[in-house]
């Protein structure tokens, strides 16, 4: 790298250019018996009601959790319209312009995408943010807005 002139960074947008450099956690919650309790075969969706709360969370709380996130100026130029990185505090199904996505996978494999987190986070910070953000969620039933389906968020947010 060096004799090409680069150097390692960990900033999370390096040139307005290029895409930026996310950081995104990939979590679920397990019981005392190793069950994901993100799931739920009966839901049609197989998200249990645990599922949203946690997401509603992460939404209503989603200004702290942005500035625990995103510990420095250059963190913000990533979060800008038309990058794939949330710029709204959104969740939807396999919609990698949201906040909060909820990959393909089902069963043991349902969890949720945290997609505001940088390259330069702090992921001690951006994490424990993240899990009170979802356990404040759980533990007042804090339902979660329409997701997003098939359409630009960047061009209608609403």
């Amino acid at each position: 790298m060096s004799q090409k002139g680069w150097h390692a960074t960990f900033m999370s947008k390096t040139d307005e250019q290029l895409s930026g450099s996310g950081g995104h956690f990939h979590l679920s919650l397990l019981d005392k018996e190793n069950k994901n309790i993100f799931s739920d075969e009966k839901a049609s969706d197989g998200l249990s009601d645990i599922a949203r709360w946690f997401i509603g969370g992460q939404i209503r709380h989603a200004d702290a959790i942005c500035a625990l996130a995103n510990g420095t100026v250059n963190s913000y130029k990533r979060l800008v319209p038309n990058s794939f990185a949330p710029v709204y505090a959104s969740w939807g199904y396999e919609h990698r312009s949201t906040m909060i996505r909820i990959p393909h996978g089902r069963d043991k494999k349902t969890h949720i995408e945290s997609r505001l987190p940088g390259a330069d986070t702090n992921p001690y910070l951006a994490m424990a943010g993240t899990l009170l953000a979802g356990l404040d969620g759980i533990r007042n039933k804090i339902e979660p807005p329409v997701p997003v389906a098939g359409i630009d968020i960047y061009r209608n947010p609403g």
